[in-house]
């Protein structure tokens, strides 16, 4: 058989385990450092993400608060055009028979 040294292993089959566990030292820190990168464009991604949705909520709440004055000014218009109907003041460009002035 073979020559044997460190209980029963041959030199080439040594070698060829240290050139295997070299190569997977290598692969893991190759897999380590795309994870570093990965990890780090998710929390950019993440940090991009809720910037984002923040701008979503501000531009809904700047939506709602124009809605409630729209709202708000209507109201006020219904309220003036009945009470100006109901005093027979001018309406709509006109006087209160119906003519324009």
């Amino acid at each position: 058989m073979g020559d044997t040294s460190q209980g029963g292993l041959s030199e080439s089959r040594v070698a060829r385990l240290e050139r295997a566990v070299a190569e997977l030292l290598e692969r893991q820190r190759e897999l380590r450092s795309q994870n570093a990168e990965l990890r780090r464009v998710v929390s950019e991604r993440d940090e991009q993400l809720h910037a984002a949705n923040d701008r979503v909520l501000e531009a809904n709440q700047r939506r709602q608060d124009a809605i409630k004055r729209i709202d708000g000014l209507i109201s006020e218009i219904d309220h003036l055009v009945a009470v100006s109907e109901s005093s027979g003041l001018v309406v709509a460009n006109g006087d209160a028979d119906g003519t324009r002035a």
